[in-house]
């Protein structure tokens, strides 16, 4: 960091722009990496692709485009192509690309891989496209799923979310892309890889009595898979969501998308900047459900949650990030929740 900051107060005095806070964590992670002499690198871009902080490497091996939505819409563009250009601004002369097949609709998706097809086209580069429709032998025991694609059989994943099978498909496609490229991957590491990975707050359990899941969801698209995983597993269970996004996602769809399926909703505030209030949001809720409460604080937000809820009762908490990591934290320490036997609050 103090490295880092030297370089970065540096720029200000010769006159430059100082560098942005993302900027900042980009250098320090890169500085990490050479002092580490890490030989691989996985590096996930922060905002789109082409002009992010990320994009200066030149060594690409391997290109990986996840799906890809509206988001960010105001900094990337308002189609599904334009976004889509800007992450394709990753792929670099001599490397693997590997996309998701997209669950758009059937022109939006053509959009997109004719986006990326162009730009493998220009670079000279492969394109593999990770198609989740050719899954089969679907086996599910929550939270853990099995499937089959292609040759790769009985793959077992402990992530519950249903777009789980669609990331792990696509990590299948990279898996072999990089063993065609010299990089020695046993069966024995894939299956041990995939069974025991876990992503914090992806559909993550952080209480079973009552349940208690945490989702990013936090863009129509996460909504929308995140309702699909809700009525995959809890068709029959009561649904309480505490719900937390930021002022610039089109949160009036998230209500619209999620708001059916519950018994009650309780909003809470986001901070920062883009930071969205918990009486605006329950404000816009109240629109598409009849029983929504503002919390005060993720804390009150918790407690009211567990007052309401039964041992059928499945509370969910989605949205931005940078609040699910609280809702994380006040779990781990239960002392700051605490109920009676009967679930009721002390």
């Amino acid at each position: 960091m103090s490295e880092v900051s030297r370089e970065a107060d540096a720029m200000e005095i010769e006159g430059q722009a100082h560098p942005t806070i993302f900027e900042i964590e980009t250098a320090m992670a890169f500085l990490y990496f050479k002092k580490k002499e890490c030989q691989v690198v996985v590096l996930e871009t922060g905002l789109g692709g082409s002009e992010d902080a990320t994009n200066i490497v030149r060594n690409t091996d391997m290109v990986v485009l996840t799906s890809i939505s509206r988001d960010h819409i105001a900094m990337l563009g308002n189609s599904i192509e334009e976004i889509t250009r800007q992450k394709a601004g990753i792929i670099k002369p001599g490397c693997s690309v590997v996309m998701q097949k997209g669950k758009t609709g059937l022109n939006e998706q053509r959009g997109m891989q004719n986006v990326i097809a162009e730009k493998c086209k220009e670079m000279k580069v492969e394109l593999t496209v990770a198609d989740s429709s050719l899954v089969k032998n679907v086996q599910r025991e929550f939270p853990m799923q099995t499937f089959s694609y292609k040759e790769d059989e009985d793959i077992t994943i402990s992530m519950a979310a249903t777009y789980q099978i669609d990331n792990a498909v696509l990590v299948l496609e990279v898996v072999h892309q990089l063993c065609q490229k010299g990089y020695l991957i046993k069966r024995s590491h894939l299956l041990k890889g995939m069974k025991t990975a876990v992503w914090a707050g992806r559909f993550t359990i952080v209480e079973k009595e009552p349940l208690m899941i945490v989702d990013g969801a936090h863009n129509e698209d996460g909504v929308r898979r995140l309702v699909e995983t809700i009525e995959m597993y809890f068709t029959n269970r009561k649904i309480v969501y505490i719900m937390g996004v930021l002022k610039d996602k089109d949160y009036e769809k998230m209500c619209e998308f999620v708001a059916h399926l519950a018994t009650d909703i309780i909003t809470v505030s986001t901070s920062g900047e883009r930071s969205l209030s918990a009486l605006t949001l329950a404000e816009c809720a109240s629109r598409y459900h009849n029983r929504v409460t503002a919390a005060d604080s993720v804390r009150e937000a918790l407690e009211i949650s567990l007052l309401l809820a039964d041992r059928d009762t499945v509370i969910i908490a989605f949205g931005s990030l940078s609040y699910l990591g609280e809702v994380i934290h006040i779990m781990k320490n239960k002392e700051q929740i605490r109920r009676d036997s009967n679930g009721g609050q002390k």
